[in-house]
């Protein structure tokens, strides 16, 4: 990697890193600050809020998150628009950044009020000893399902994959199909999204299951990259099916949803009352019951991208080996690094709060050894 282009990935990354870990700790300000003005006191006096019907509870996790807009919308801007655009990752307008950060909202405002509905009429339930359980179950499938069909029909912007595909025309080779029939897949299954007009990034990925599977690639990784380091990458993505990680990832994420839902309903019958946040349903406990998700999330969060970057990792040995090509997979890598602009070797507390991957470099080091 040029030494100039590596400087810019470092750089890229902190400015993403210090700008999330920035907002996560507004956010955690603010219902710290929500809670000790005892905003919750002044809540309960409305009379809308103190016998809440259906949409009274969305009104309020609407008026909740209403101070947060601006913010999110700066973040967003940031985040998803200044940056990229400052380092040429992106090549959208304003127009087409505000539709997505619209629809990210959107997005957020549907989660939290299912999570507020979902805790408000199930509490109720007369089951003390249970509470914690019964509505981590209760919310568990409904989270996946609303974010599933948020991510596909509401956000397409930002994952053009699953409603734009298109099947791949270029040719394979014989070594991939092989691969392919091997494992019970079909050129078929291949496909591609159109995205060179509006990033400059490359990216593949494994999706779905049953007969609507389908590895992926974008068209910039398809322009960018030889006909070996493609078959790499598809290698790859096979190794992702071969392991099950798609359904395995929806696994993990609900699994991960329950226990931050138990262990913050937990916390809120302990310490709700201690708090002044109000007995269990009150709707003024809601932004304790956030706060203490918040918390929750510094150690759940780590430990879910430390499995995934595990998993990461045993997809490109089971590629490495299985096409015998580390050069390719190490080419593939360097161009990687050039168009996505990863800090290629991370500290190591970026690595584990914010890599999903395991660092370019790692990924390098590994095919390197087998090299040998």
């Amino acid at each position: 990697m040029h030494p100039q282009r590596a400087a810019l990935a470092k750089e890229n990354t902190r400015q993403t890193v210090l700008l999330k870990s920035g907002f996560y700790l507004i956010l955690i300000t603010y219902l710290t600050l929500f809670i000790r003005l005892n905003l919750v006191d002044r809540i309960r006096e409305f009379s809308l809020f103190k016998e809440p019907d259906w949409w009274s509870v969305g009104l309020f996790t609407l008026l909740m998150l209403l101070p947060l807009l601006p913010l999110k919308l700066l973040f967003d801007w940031s985040l998803l628009y200044y940056i990229p655009k400052k380092f040429g990752l992106i090549k959208y307008n304003l127009f087409h950044f505000l539709k997505k950060s619209a629809q990210s909202m959107l997005i957020i405002y549907l989660l939290l009020t299912l999570y507020s509905y979902l805790y408000y009429y199930s509490i109720p339930l007369k089951l003390p000893g249970f509470i914690p359980v019964a509505f981590s179950v209760l919310i568990t499938p409904s989270v996946i399902a609303i974010l599933i069909f948020g991510l596909t029909l509401l956000c397409s912007p930002l994952v053009p994959k699953f409603l734009k595909l298109s099947p791949l025309e270029e040719s394979t080779s014989k070594r991939f199909n092989k691969l392919l029939n091997k494992h019970h897949l079909k050129p078929s299954h291949l496909a591609t999204f159109k995205d060179s007009d509006k990033t400059n990034s490359m990216s593949a990925f494994f999706t779905g299951f049953g007969p609507f599977k389908k590895i992926v690639f974008s068209e910039n990784l398809l322009k960018k990259a030889t006909q070996e380091e493609l078959e790499v990458v598809g290698v790859h993505e096979i190794g992702h099916y071969r392991y099950g990680h798609f359904l395995k990832g929806l696994t993990l994420f609900s699994a991960l949803i329950f226990f931050y839902t138990y262990i913050g309903i937990s916390l809120l019958k302990r310490f709700g009352q201690a708090l002044n946040s109000g007995a269990l349903p009150d709707l003024a406990n809601f932004p304790l019951l956030f706060l203490f998700l918040l918390i929750i999330n510094l150690v759940g969060w780590p430990l879910y991208l430390s499995i995934k970057r595990e998993w990461e990792y045993n997809v490109d040995r089971f590629a490495i080996k299985a096409i015998n090509n580390s050069r390719s997979f190490i080419s593939i890598m360097e161009k990687f690094m050039e168009s996505n602009l990863k800090d290629p070797n991370p500290h190591y507390l970026i690595r584990i709060l914010f890599f999903t991957h395991p660092p370019i470099i790692d990924r390098i080091n590994l095919a390197k050894k087998f090299r040998k």
